[in-house]
């Protein structure tokens, strides 16, 4: 049986609540993004991108994600610009 929208919307923030607390809950579910953030808050936000570019030098990972028009720059996992 399908859950009412309100029900999930209730439930995804508790998710979110549970998860990273109730300030920055508050922020990845209204879809914020910010410096500092790291791979699973961007996708708790966002959503998965569309794609994924990945460059490993030595001990570094630099990772780009593309959402419809948008660039998201990661170091290590960490969300840098």
């Amino acid at each position: 049986e399908a859950k009412p929208v309100q029900e999930q919307k209730v439930s995804r923030f508790s998710y979110l609540e549970s998860k990273y607390g109730t300030s920055t809950a508050s922020r990845i579910y209204a879809g914020k993004i910010w410096k500092g953030m790291d791979v699973q808050m961007v996708k708790d936000s966002w959503g998965s991108p569309k794609k994924i570019s990945r460059v490993i030098n030595g001990n570094v990972v630099d990772e780009e994600w593309f959402y419809a028009g948008t660039w998201l720059h990661f170091q290590n996992s960490v969300l840098t610009c």
